[in-house]
């Protein structure tokens, strides 16, 4: 054999290594509970339709999925808001305050009866404000379920969403060891 025909070989051997690879990564796993890198990072960016809530409701219920979600969902925020050392405090005006180096949480019930809450979100890091900024989604981890809300544009280092009494992110909100995420 000629030097030319082994280099075509080794080649050829190569591609088809690359091949078997891309097949193994790529393949849709035999069990069913599996959840794929590729559909968490979709979520990630922002779940848009019932099925991807769907898909966080699966990955909350997955302890090994849950685990790999919170590990990339750490890598792909802009900020933010570990575990608090105490139950969140209540000040005098009746506004409910969450702190944390990157962001405040402060919640304010409506005026109205209506069982609404405007959580706003407040901007602290000045170092990476522009980035923060960006932000579109609120990913919250509560007792081992995620939940996100998407986030209205942050102006001048504040964004304000409304939320119903009895949405997951408020009942977390109150959860001394839930962690809150701005991506």
């Amino acid at each position: 054999m000629s030097v030319e025909t082994d280099k075509i070989e080794i080649a050829f051997e190569q591609l088809v290594d690359i091949q078997n690879t891309i097949d193994t990564v790529l393949k849709v796993p035999k069990n069913p509970g599996h959840i794929g890198v590729r559909d968490m990072l979709r979520i990630i960016i922002g779940p848009q339709t019932d099925s991807d809530q769907e898909k966080l409701s699966e990955i909350s219920s997955n302890f090994l999925a849950r685990r790999q979600f919170k590990a990339l969902l750490k890598s792909q925020t802009l900020a933010s808001q570990t575990k608090q050392a105490a139950a969140s405090s209540k000040t005098t005006s009746g506004q409910v305050r969450r702190s944390g180096d990157d962001f405040d949480l402060n919640l304010i019930p409506s005026t109205g009866d209506d069982k609404l809450f405007y959580m706003q979100l407040k901007v602290k890091n000045h170092e990476r404000f522009a980035q923060i900024s960006k932000a579109e989604m609120l990913f919250v981890e509560s007792k081992g379920v995620f939940s996100s809300v998407p986030l209205p544009e942050i102006l001048d280092g504040v964004s304000q969403i409304m939320i119903r009494q009895g949405h997951p992110v408020l009942d977390a909100f109150h959860d001394p060891e839930a962690e809150f995420f701005i991506k």
